[in-house]
């Protein structure tokens, strides 16, 4: 939740003469002020927190979450002061609340717990600041074209209303689609605290079995295990190896893949995303951007690599196949990447009758380049790629 904030609000609530007055203790990000956060975040359609009156007349101090109109009392008993942090995010407008934490009972309710990544709740108030500001300390944020809302959601249900819509475009990933889910995941937790709760918190009847953290590589040998040990690994886990891409997080998908599982649809398009759609990181990707041909025994291949890693890529057939039934000129589009020193070109769509229709094929299996020139590619066991020319016609 530190990271992931854009500001935490230290606030206290005081009693005086039958009245509740709150005290803007401090911002610890500092993104505002005490007196902008009061001006921010208790007044108009941004306020989050208010006082007011229950039925019977008692004071009350109230929450109103994200842009909901609904307000949550907050627990409130005798005299004494209460202590809270408030989690608030902004769109460079205005400000809202998405999270609390009591300080005065930390475990009053599991809503407004502070929770370890082991599942325990922190039970003082001088842990729970001193946790938050260490994590301050360290400076690290979520990225801010990731959808925290979605990745946060411990149900997953916006999570996989997100991953079905991106099934109705193109079978591959774009870079744009990843970085929404890339920042952060949740992790198997056991707390079932509330369902038995000391005298005075509440009884919640609850278990919590995940919560969210960020994407800090102390959590990456936890999730390429869990993956691994599982028969059939959710989608929310194959996806948050985007976290961590490399060579074990392939490991783990080629794994899912050729176990058969549920999710090897998952592991296929994910897979294909870190093969063909990364960005580029070495010259060499510079040198290949533009147009190539490689002309074989039975057709034409004709290449335009761009710098966003798609391509054009069409076929045409050869004297030897141009009069042979499905030898047909083809025009295609898809991606590219350089991957230990072999060229991957991938086909997702070709068009038909004017519309684009996925038909994923992939071309010579990943060849190792064994020489680059200005205007020609010697590859591994196939036929060299060679720069176009305006004289050069038909085969």
């Amino acid at each position: 939740m530190v990271d992931s904030c854009d500001d935490i609000i230290h606030l206290r609530v005081d009693r005086q003469d039958k009245e509740l007055n709150t005290t803007i203790v401090a911002t610890l990000k500092q993104q505002l002020t005490a007196s902008q956060a009061r001006d921010a975040t208790s007044q108009g359609d941004q306020q989050v927190f208010r006082i007011g009156r229950n039925k019977d007349g008692v004071n009350q101090l109230h929450f109103r979450f994200a842009d909901t109109d609904y307000w949550t009392q907050a627990g409130l008993r005798g005299e004494q002061p209460t202590e809270w942090l408030l989690f608030l995010r902004t769109d460079g407008k205005s400000w809202r609340l998405f999270f609390t934490i009591n300080l005065t009972r930390p475990r009053e309710t599991s809503s407004t717990a502070a929770i370890t990544a082991e599942g325990k709740a922190l039970t003082r108030r001088v842990d729970i600041l001193a946790a938050t500001n260490a994590r301050l300390k360290l400076h690290r944020k979520i990225p801010s074209s990731c959808d925290r809302e979605m990745i946060e959601d411990v149900s997953g249900r916006k999570l996989a209303d997100w991953y079905d819509k991106t099934q109705q475009g193109d079978w591959f990933f774009s870079p744009s689609q990843m970085a929404t889910v890339r920042g952060g995941f949740t992790i198997p937790i056991f707390n079932d605290y509330w369902d038995s709760p000391e005298a005075g918190d509440l009884d919640e009847d609850l278990h919590l079995t995940c919560l969210f953290v960020p994407a800090d590589q102390v959590y990456a040998q936890m999730l390429l295990k869990r993956i691994l040990e599982s028969e059939h690994p959710s989608d929310r886990q194959l996806l948050a190896l985007l976290n961590y891409p490399g060579a074990e997080a392939e490991k783990s998908l080629e794994k899912v893949i050729k176990s058969g599982s549920t999710s090897g649809l998952t592991a296929s398009r994910l897979l294909y995303y870190l093969h063909y759609r990364r960005s580029p990181r070495h010259r060499l990707d510079t040198k290949l951007i533009g147009r190539w041909e490689l002309r074989g025994i039975n057709e034409t291949v004709e290449l335009e690599l761009l710098q966003d890693h798609t391509c054009v890529v069409n076929t045409r057939p050869t004297k030897v196949t141009r009069h042979l039934p499905g030898y047909q000129p083809v025009e295609g589009k898809g991606y590219w990447a350089i991957r230990d020193g072999k060229l991957w070109v991938c086909r997702s769509h070709i068009q038909r009758n004017g519309n684009w229709s996925p038909a994923r094929r992939e071309f010579f299996e990943s060849k190792r380049m064994l020489n680059i020139a200005r205007d020609h590619i010697k590859l591994e066991g196939g036929p060299p790629m060679k720069r176009p020319t305006a004289r050069q016609g038909r085969s």
